[in-house]
């Protein structure tokens, strides 16, 4: 996994008509949402994967994607975890139909806040009110 720069503007292009064939950004907007935002790209045997985000008020998940053969083999949780880093409030929306993304979501605390009718689409939040108390120098007795 590594982070996605503008020279991978042919292959995020090439995984969002793969992933999002009736719903996809093409190159132009992918180029203004890497300019203001971030993203991962995975690239391995198991196939293929991206996640874009911009960073406003929250981190606001944009897409994350994979290419068919690469579902349900842990690539999308590994690349929502990645942009999920020391991230505590963060928003994304997913299709009603897709239950797969959507249990992905709700295991790691994401709830639905509202309903984005005109695209069939819940939209879901997660809030993390404090960051975990890790002792990193733990006393030895």
């Amino acid at each position: 996994m590594r982070s996605i720069q503008l020279s991978d503007i042919d292959v995020l292009e090439e995984l969002e008509y793969a992933c999002f064939p009736d719903d996809n950004m093409g190159g132009y907007a992918l180029e203004r949402e890497l300019e203001v935002g971030g993203g991962y790209i995975v690239e391995t045997s198991l196939g293929r994967g991206y996640v874009l985000y911009r960073d406003t008020s929250m981190r606001d998940i944009l897409r994350l994607g994979l290419e068919e053969a690469a579902r349900g083999r842990g690539l999308g949780e590994l690349l929502l975890l990645t942009a999920l880093i020391g991230v505590r409030d963060a928003l994304l929306t997913v299709k009603k139909t897709n239950q797969p993304a959507f249990r992905l979501y709700r295991k790691h605390g994401f709830v639905i806040v509202g309903e984005d009718r005109p695209y069939n689409n819940w939209m879901m939040r997660r809030h993390i009110r404090r960051a975990p108390n890790f002792d990193l120098h733990p006393s030895q007795t």
